[in-house]
């Protein structure tokens, strides 16, 4: 019967077999083979051209080659032979074994054009072969819509592979598939990343991009060039860990990502670096209370937005001080930024820690500490932890800077001969011992003016310089303390010139007491066996036109 019927066909196409009659009546596969491309609508007269050595006819083409005839029987049999296929497999030798792999020894029938030609090469292509005792990959794609089109977005990107279509694609693997769909959707799909993602961990990271706005070949290039460089110096890769950790807070919180999250992270700069550690320190520390990490949604918004938090994070992790209670404290601003700049300075430790963290004045205390760092003056680490008990941080370090300034106005006059400088600067020493407030701003306003005591005869305070090589040496010697006071009680340019170069006016009260009052003030006092101590102030509001 199917000899007849491939007879029919091949006289029909005009074709002279006489001198294959014998071998076509003995072949059932080549009688059924002409057969079907008969049916299949292709023209078995056709020339075959195209290829280096040609053929007259498909029926030349079928009788020597018995794989070609396999092809063309297991192509019928799955419903995809037509004229795009028979062009397909007539050309490339090399194609037609790894056709009969892809489509197997015994494939299941399919509906004729549920399978393309395209779907059977790209398998053959990528070595994705029928294989006994698994499931049919013809048979796998014609059922399944979705992995279908999987498959198709891997072909189109050059990037189908046996090991993605066995371990994840058939299995039905809903976060690799999505994966892909991701990268292809953003032109960020290669054999690269597509080897990346079979890592759970680096879907993760392609979804939580996605979320961001941020999936690029631009971003994930980044991320591996950060790894890169963290592997050369035996470290973990922050900047993927930090995107992870991200992704996984916001989807435990039901919180979407705000546009400036990526930013936040993204770049190379100290402070964006920074940030990232931050986010790997609060999610591995865990709470006092529970294993929950410090990573809230909270957290991470002060951290981006509050450079000066996120560097106390690192600062008290460095120091074994981070814990949920520790970074509760350092919410507060001003807390935040005495840690980083005890820190800069080389002066926090656990003790200074212990002794700040709930110190009632701590804007007043941060000024303190600045002015000694404005004045070159290191407090050892108990000054410090003493000044932290003082009720009143300023007018503490008042005092120290103060008894800097004066001690230093001694030793300078001392060396110049002037002896009534000495010894004024020496009482006023004793004077603010005892001062807070406002006495301590007047001693200050006293304190500079004993140190620009002009030293030549024909010098003038009024034409004194600020900043200038003609300043005598004793405030020259002084100046480092003396303009950090001036800073910390904001006294203003005219008001400090006023007290340098000034004269007080009759009847009119002074911020400051005269050179001269000071000195007769302290010869009144020896001359009075019995007096008690003088102060030089009030006698100065008393003289303040001398």
């Amino acid at each position: 019967m199917s000899f007849e019927q491939a007879r029919r066909a091949l006289q029909s196409a005009g074709i002279d077999f006489t001198d294959d009659l014998a071998l076509l009546r003995g072949n059932d596969k080549l009688q059924q083979a002409i057969i079907a491309l008969s049916n299949a609508g292709i023209d078995l007269s056709a020339p075959i051209i195209e290829r280096e050595f040609g053929f007259p006819n498909a029926f030349t083409a079928l009788r020597r080659n018995s794989i070609l005839i396999e092809v063309v029987l297991a192509l019928e049999k799955v419903g995809c032979l037509n004229k795009n296929s028979w062009l397909g497999i007539k050309l490339k030798d090399s194609l037609q074994r790894e056709i009969l792999q892809v489509i197997g020894q015994e494939p299941k029938p399919l509906p004729h054009g549920s399978i393309t030609f395209t779907d059977i090469e790209a398998l053959a292509n990528a070595g994705i072969y029928n294989r006994p005792g698994h499931e049919d990959p013809l048979y796998t794609i014609d059922n399944n819509p979705e992995l279908r089109q999987t498959c198709d977005i891997l072909r189109r990107d050059y990037c189908l592979s046996r090991t993605a279509f066995w371990n994840f694609l058939v299995p039905g693997n809903q976060d690799f598939i999505t994966a892909i769909h991701l990268l292809h959707d953003t032109q960020s799909l290669d054999s690269s990343t597509l080897r990346d993602i079979r890592n759970p961990k680096f879907r993760h990271l392609i979804t939580t991009l996605h979320r961001m706005g941020a999936l690029s070949l631009e971003s994930l290039e980044s991320i591996r060039s950060e790894g890169q460089k963290a592997k050369r110096r035996g470290k973990g890769n922050q900047f993927f860990h930090a995107i992870s950790i991200l992704g996984h807070l916001h989807v435990n919180s039901s919180c979407n990502f705000q546009e400036d999250d990526w930013p936040s992270i993204y770049g190379n700069d100290r402070i964006t670096r920074q940030r990232r550690k931050v986010i790997c320190l609060l999610h591995k520390t865990k709470s006092d209370d529970s294993a929950a990490s410090l990573l809230t949604v909270k957290y991470w918004r002060q951290v981006k937005t509050k450079p000066m938090f996120q560097t106390a994070i690192t600062i008290l992790n460095f120091h074994d001080l981070l814990s949920d209670k520790t970074l509760s404290k350092i919410e507060n601003e001003p807390l935040s930024k005495l840690v980083t700049e005890l820190q800069n300075h080389s002066q926090f430790s656990p003790e200074i820690w212990k002794a700040i963290q709930s110190h009632p004045k701590i804007p007043e205390l941060l000024r303190a500490m600045k002015a000694t760092w404005d004045a070159g003056i290191r407090l050892s680490f108990t000054k410090i932890i003493n000044l932290c008990s003082q009720p009143n941080p300023i007018d503490a370090v008042s005092q120290i800077l103060l008894t800097d300034s004066l001690n230093k106005i001694a030793t300078t006059a001392k060396s110049l001969k002037r002896d009534a400088q000495c010894t004024i600067a020496h009482h006023l020493m004793t004077r603010v011992e005892s001062e807070s407030g406002s006495r301590l701003l007047r001693s200050l306003h006293d304190t500079a003016r004993i140190a620009s005591r002009p030293i030549g005869l024909f010098q003038s305070r009024s034409r004194l310089k600020l900043g200038s090589d003609n300043m005598p040496e004793p405030f020259q010697a002084a100046e480092p303390s003396l303009e950090a006071l001036r800073k910390l009680y904001d006294v203003s340019d005219p008001v400090w010139k006023d007290t340098i170069t000034g004269t007080p006016q009759k009847g009119q009260a002074s911020q400051f007491t005269t050179y001269n009052v000071m000195k007769d003030a302290l010869k009144t006092e020896k001359s009075r066996s019995d007096a008690k101590t003088i102060d030089l102030s009030q006698q100065g509001a008393e003289m303040a036109g001398r």
